[in-house]
């Protein structure tokens, strides 16, 4: 008995966190702008915002309204043209490394041929101070990457004649 009672306002939480979700989101993004000292960060209709850090490097981060959680995702390298079995086996097996990917992933896109970095949490976990720290780190462990999976792509051979 005790039990069914706890599931009633847990499920009423969950849908309450819903509803706030994509606000928690619009007010992290506006946190963010105030952190880089930008103007503002806005999301497109997908609910998508692209941040221009550095020449070439690019973070997206978005809200899903399916899971409710906020992801940061970023391309690290192309790898069209090249041999990538090699890479592909290190990039899963750093994948299983928690300490060093840092709760972070890779993924690759099949259509585009690139790898991605991305991490994500769950919006209402998000509070302005927790968003900054996840995102400074994103920031830091996708520059990180990216010079790493450049000069591994660099050094693999084509698939060209």
């Amino acid at each position: 008995m005790r039990a069914s009672l706890l599931k009633v306002p847990a499920m009423l939480s969950d849908k309450v966190s819903a509803a706030n979700s994509i606000k928690i989101f619009e007010a992290r993004l506006l946190d963010l702008s105030h952190h880089l000292g930008l103007k503002e960060c806005l999301y497109n209709e997908f609910n998508v915002c692209s941040v221009m850090l550095e020449e070439e490097h690019c973070i997206h981060i978005s809200y899903s309204e399916e899971d409710q959680q906020i992801h940061w995702t970023s391309a690290m390298a192309s790898v069209a043209f090249n041999n990538t079995n090699a890479l592909f086996s290190t990039l899963l097996a750093i994948n299983l490394d928690w300490k060093l990917m840092q709760g972070g992933f890779f993924a690759l896109d099949e259509v585009s041929n690139v790898v991605f970095y991305r991490f994500h949490e769950p919006a209402s976990n998000l509070h302005t101070q927790r968003f900054l720290t996840v995102t400074d780190r994103f920031i830091e462990r996708s520059d990180f990457w990216k010079k790493c999976l450049k000069g591994a792509i660099d050094n693999l051979p084509t698939l060209r004649s």
